[in-house]
Order: structure tokens, then C-alpha cells, then sequence
């Protein structure tokens, strides 16, 4: 199951986003009569635009039902687009499911994302790639990126996870360089956190692999700060990890997003939302 959140407006699946936001291509023009319309519904027009092009790095998550008994996506960007996404690969019998949390937010954001999926398209070619060494060749990548001549005081930086499942196995190869990994099983949970070391400077990624044994009835969980970092609409204080485990257990990952802006209220949502599961 997949959730949208679109300003307001839950959608159930994702093909059902054009009866929102309408089934023309928008034009980036400012004058056009298309755009007026857009505007109209609540929507400016190069964010519309925007989002449809954003769309299409966004795999359809009906790959996932090939691999796994269970699934769920939830994606809430902060303001309709922004800097987390999701992207799925399958090569034979083998998926990788990478879920990502990029700088920034609306089309600052969006446009990192484009950035950050085209460099793990380069590195992401067979089934005989590795969660880690994606990672490394994405980060260097950026990290070459961002030591631009030019003056500028902005780099696009990112927390990613990447993993990798043949199906029928009972193992997962992953790897992360923040992004939360969870596994769920029964009524216990396993954080698999990225250990920093000493020496590593402000925005300098860390990535480390991890071998995780799954068996029917387990789930692993991946998403972004923007879940936890969210503040209440009671207390106003933040969600965190284990609150997110427990909005998971109670209601499951097909109505967490739901909930999620339930225990939000009209308190204001601090950054983009992705939170992915999936089933063994």
C-alpha cells in the first residue's frame, strides 16, 4: 500500500495523485491559462511542474509484492516536493530498495534528489553490486561536487540506505550512512545505526554495512528524520524513533502516515517525511 499526502488530501494509491492534481502537463510559463488554473487549486504552477518531473524518479512500489509478502510506503514532502525519495531496482531475482533524505526541502530539495538518483543509477548495474560500495561512489561524487572552485556556501549532502535482497533469501546486505534502518521482529526491534567516529567532519558521511537475517514474519524498516524529528500537537516535543516503532506496531505501515499527521494536529511539519516497510 502506498500513501500520498498532498496538501491535505490523502491518496491511497499512487495512481490516483492525477485526480488531484489534475491529468494536464502544467506549463513553467507564469502567464499561461494552465497555470492560472493551477494556481487556483492551491498549487503554484512550478511546483506542479515540478512534482511531475520529481515523479519520475519515484519507482512504482508494485515491484515490492515480487519479493516481499508485505509491503507499505508512506511519503509526505513537507511542501509537495522536496529532498527525500525512494527508488527500487531489480536486476533477475534481486531488488534494491534505496530510500534517501537530501538536503533541503521544496525544489531545493527535489532538485537534489535528481542529482543524488542520477549518481546512483551509474553505480547501481547488476545484481553483483554492493549496498556499500554504491554508497561510497555516491558520497564521493558529491563530495567532488561540492569542492567547486566557485564560491558558493551550499553543497548537497544526504543520508541514504541502500539495500539489497534476493528473493527467497534469508539474508539482506544493507548499508546506510544515517538513514534509520529498523528491524521488527515479533516484539523486539533491532537498530542498525551508523557508529561515528571521532575524526569525521561536519557533513562527512560514514557508511557501514550490515548483514541482516530475516525469517517469515519480519520487517525492516527504513525512513527518514523528518518522522522522528516532528513535534506533537500535545506536548510538542519530538516523535522519535521509538515513537515511530510504536505508530508502526499499532496501526501497521499501510495507515502510519495517516496517524503520523494525526499525532501532528496543526502543529507545523518541520521537514519532508518518508517511511518505508517491508515484509518477509
Amino acid at each position: 500500500m502506498i500513501n500520498l499526502y498532498l496538501k491535505g488530501i490523502f491518496v491511497d494509491e499512487a495512481s490516483k495523485v492525477s485526480d488531484v492534481i489534475g491529468d494536464k502537463e502544467p506549463s513553467i510559463s507564469k502567464n499561461s491559462e494552465e497555470n492560472k488554473k493551477v494556481e487556483k487549486r492551491g498549487m503554484p504552477a512550478e511546483i506542479e511542474a515540478g512534482k511531475r518531473i520529481q515523479d519520475l524518479i519515484l519507482s512504482d512500489p508494485e515491484i515490492l509484492k515480487k519479493y516481499f509478502s508485505d509491503y507499505s510506503l508512506f511519503y509526505g514532502p513537507k511542501d509537495m516536493i522536496g529532498g527525500d525519495f525512494y527508488m527500487f531496482k531489480e536486476f533477475d531475482d534481486t531488488i534494491f530498495v534505496i530510500v534517501g533524505d537530501c538536503t533541503g526541502h521544496s525544489l531545493e530539495g527535489a532538485l537534489a534528489t535528481m542529482t543524488i538518483s542520477t549518481l546512483i543509477n551509474q553505480y547501481v548495474k547488476s545484481s553483483f553490486s554492493y549496498p556499500q560500495s554504491i554508497l561510497n561512489n555516491v558520497i564521493a561524487d558529491l563530495e567532488n561536487l561540492n569542492k567547486s572552485e566557485r564560491k558558493i556556501s551550499y553543497g548537497i549532502h544526504a543520508e541514504l540506505a541502500v539495500i539489497k535482497y534476493k528473493k527467497g533469501s534469508k539474508l539482506m546486505t544493507c548499508s546506510t550512512n544515517g538513514l534509520p534502518l529498523v528491524k521488527v521482529c515479533g516484539e523486539e526491534e533491532e537498530f542498525f545505526k551508523v557508529k561515528k567516529k571521532m575524526s569525521v567532519k561536519e557533513n562527512e558521511s560514514v557508511v557501514q554495512e550490515f548483514l541482516i537475517s530475516v525469517e517469515k514474519g519480519d520487517y525492516i524498516l527504513a525512513y527518514s528524520d523528518g518522522m522522528p524529528d516532528q513535534f506533537g500537537k500535545n506536548d510538542m516535543k519530538k516523535l522519535n524513533h521509538k515513537g515511530v516503532i510504536q505508530l508502526f506496531r499499532k496501526y501497521g505501515g499501510d495507515s502510519i502516515g495517516e496517524h503520523w499527521f494525526d499525532w501532528r494536529g496543526e502543529t507545523a511539519q518541520t521537514d519532508d517525511a518518508v517511511f518505508l516497510s517491508i515484509g518477509i
